[in-house]
């Protein structure tokens, strides 16, 4: 071989044999060994694993390597690893490798996750530095953010294998070697390590990837390698090789030994089975048996690819076969079209064996309420063999388009349910405790602000935020297990971070009744943390609320940001200064009045050319922004930063969430509440003094606030 060839080449095997010894008798203890071994009587057989293997892959090719168990796939790798050494031949690889062959291999079960990322990138050759640099980048991409500090032998094999996939890929490797270790992940996981090794090999990876799939090795791989017995069967392109391996497992040899390099399946014969097929369909297989038709059938009998939730759906899979008495199971899913899987089910997952008595035939599936819903989503049809061989496989093949009369639930299903009601009595019960009587008013009040607080919570933990209830009445009311008597709204607070991104989807969440309220989504607003309102309400705080129905005023919940506070007394000093004249111009000029600056008080540069309250606010928001975690040992929710020091809190007190029970809910609290309340309250709270709380507060939960302002006027005059 030519110098520049051999430069071309990143693994070559020659006639490699692997050999192995194994025991033709059993040994029952220690000193029959000794004893045997001394006498020349331990026999051994040989075992040879691999026989005069020989493959080379080129720089930036990708290979699969396929064959059933025992065929040697395993070992194939190891030697290449170095893991073994060769009974014969040689192997020569250039560049580095990046191995992922047993799961666990280079973790120490007694070790966290975190310390064995350290351990496992200096095993592959990276130094503390690196892994520190790329520490983030791995834990994202393993996606086990909350299990950092568990010990590794408590992991699933589906966790170790992402976490051993994210470190070994966090840099492009010279050699990628995967074996099977992605199928014990899930399938959203398996999706996305694919997506991985693909940008990897467009970039110059070499990869060797065995698996038992032939659809992904079909994805992933260029050329292919087929092992049995330890014997090279076939080594070529993975279309080529892959349908030779599945004719053999079918035991169809001799009829399809012509066919071999032919694809069974074109463009067109995707589009031919149904007038509704999708441009995106796939369609792969052997070809012995397969579908002729696939028709989605309404209640009528109609052919459709349009239904409601509820509706009774029909699907005829129509097939033909070249041979009989073929035993075979139909299968069939549901999946978004973010290849999410909603539904899958088989005659074989449901014991229903089928001989083919005919060349060809019918086979329907009736689904007599469907219950998805609102949205599109993609059908697939599949018809196995025995061993697993796939004979007919569509993927992206029909769009379903499902709709959904009055949409009240959130996910891909509708589930048959109903709800129950029962009284509970509350450890901490207002009446009793400080005398106060509870109107069937207050109750209904507390009824609509925890519907708001449910969906609040729900579409916090369903996008992955980290909410907290805050403020020491609602924290009380937690404590307790029941609201307090004179505390008129739920207060939650969140994180920076956090709270941002709830804004940005927030309009697609909260849609009549409720709405979302900050100064950005209602310009008449002057508070500085946000509101959840239901508009169908009335919940006005202040006199001065009463004359202006241009906002929103229904019942809400509020929603703090917990911003930093500094270390540093003369930038808190600064910003208190700032946000109160800053928030008082917003106030004044908001209501229509002119502002008086105060003589001391000098303008921001940037607020002088084009004063506004929404500038003034961005100044305000920046402002926070611009103290950084590091500079702050404490947090406090904004807009009661400034009011008085008992607002500010230690950091320390979120760094965990603790779930407890409030009413039907359960809430987030901070993991260092408890310490918080009786610190500040003691064991009880005792009740606010009636100057202390709003005034002018009005709650109707029957009349909407644009009705009630109204009719109050009215009433004035």
């Amino acid at each position: 071989m030519k110098q520049n060839e051999k430069n071309e080449i990143a693994v070559e095997v020659k006639n490699v044999t692997a050999r192995f010894n194994m025991a033709s008798e059993k040994i029952d203890n220690l000193k029959e060994y000794f004893i045997k071994l001394v006498k020349r009587e331990l026999m051994f057989e040989e075992f040879l694993a691999l026989k005069n293997v020989s493959f080379s892959v080129k720089k930036g090719e990708s290979w699969g390597i396929i064959g059933i168990n025992g065929s040697g796939k395993s070992t194939l790798l190891k030697v290449i690893c170095g893991i073994l050494k060769p009974y014969k031949g040689t192997v020569t690889v250039n560049g580095t490798i990046a191995p992922l062959i047993e799961l666990g291999a280079g973790f120490d079960g007694d070790l966290t996750a975190r310390e064995n990322i350290y351990l496992n990138g200096a095993v592959l050759g990276h130094d503390e530095q690196f892994m520190k640099e790329h520490f983030d980048e791995i834990v994202e991409f393993a996606e086990l953010e909350k299990f950092l500090d568990m010990p590794i032998k408590n992991y699933s094999s589906g966790m170790a294998a992402r976490l051993g996939f994210a470190i070994a890929t966090v840099v492009k490797p010279d050699i990628l070697i995967c074996d099977e270790v992605l199928a014990v992940g899930d399938y959203a996981f398996q999706r996305k390590c694919e997506k991985r090794m693909k940008k990897m090999r467009e970039e110059g990876t070499t990869l060797l990837y065995v698996s038992h799939s032939m659809e992904s090795v079909r994805k992933i791989c260029d050329n292919a390698l087929w092992l049995e017995k330890g014997v090279v069967r076939g080594c070529g392109t993975v279309r080529e090789v892959s349908r030779a391996y599945l004719n053999s497992l079918s035991g169809n040899k001799g009829e399809m030994k012509e066919k071999e390099k032919e694809n069974p399946f074109t463009d067109e014969t995707c589009s031919s089975l149904s007038i509704f097929s999708a441009p995106e369909a796939k369609r792969e297989g052997t070809g012995l048996v397969h579908f002729t038709s696939i028709e989605l059938l309404d209640k009528e009998g109609k052919s459709s690819a349009c239904f409601d939730t509820g509706d009774k759906i029909t699907i005829r899979f129509q097939y033909a076969s070249r041979t009989k008495n073929m035993p075979l199971s139909f299968a069939f899913g549901i999946v978004t079209k973010e290849h999410t899987p909603v539904y899958r089910t088989s005659t074989a997952l449901e014991y229903k064996k089928m001989i083919l008595s005919e060349h060809c035939g019918v086979m329907e599936c009736h689904i007599d309420k469907n219950y998805l819903l609102d949205g599109q989503y993609y059908l697939e049809a599949r018809i196995w063999g025995e061993n697993l061989v796939l004979h007919d496989s569509l993927t992206d093949f029909i769009v379903l388009d499902i709709k959904t009369a009055e949409r009240k639930e959130h996910g891909f299903l509708v589930m048959p349910h109903g709800w129950n009601t029962y009284p509970i009595k509350s450890f901490f019960d207002p009446e009793t405790k400080f005398g106060f009587e509870i109107t069937e008013q207050q109750k209904k009040v507390w009824a609509i602000e925890l519907e708001m607080a449910d969906r609040l919570l729900t579409v916090c933990r369903e996008n992955n935020l980290k909410i907290f209830a805050d403020a020491g009445t609602m924290l009380g009311a937690v404590r307790h297990k029941g609201f307090i008597p004179w505390d008129d709204d739920m207060d939650f607070a969140m994180f920076r971070e956090d709270y941002d991104k709830l804004c940005e989807i927030a309009p697609r969440y909260f849609t009549e009744p409720y709405f979302f309220q900050n100064v950005y989504t209602d310009k008449k607003y002057v508070h500085g943390h946000a509101q959840i309102r239901n508009s169908y309400t009335t919940g006005i705080l202040s006199v001065e609320e009463r004359q202006n129905k241009e906002f929103n005023q229904g019942i809400f919940i509020d929603l703090f940001v917990l911003e930093n506070v500094s270390n540093d007394v003369q930038v808190v000093e600064k910003q208190r200064r700032n946000c109160d004249v800053l928030k008082q111009f917003i106030v004044e000029t908001t209501d229509g009045r002119e502002f008086e600056w105060p003589e001391d008080f000098e303008i921001p540069e940037e607020l002088k050319e084009n004063l506004s309250t929404d500038n003034c606010w961005k100044y305000i928001d920046d402002m926070f922004r611009s103290v950084k975690e590091k500079d702050a040992d404490k947090v406090a929710p904004l807009n009661f930063i400034f009011d008085t020091e008992k607002r500010i809190r230690d950091r320390h007190m979120y760094d965990e969430t603790i779930w407890m029970d409030f009413e039907y809910l359960k809430m987030p609290v901070p993991a260092g509440y408890d310490a918080y309340l009786t610190n500040r309250y003691g064991d009880y709270m005792t009740p606010q003094n009636v100057s202390n709380t709003h005034g002018g507060v009005i709650f109707d939960t029957e009349m909407d606030y644009k009705e009630y302002l109204s009719k109050l006027k009215c009433d004035e005059n």
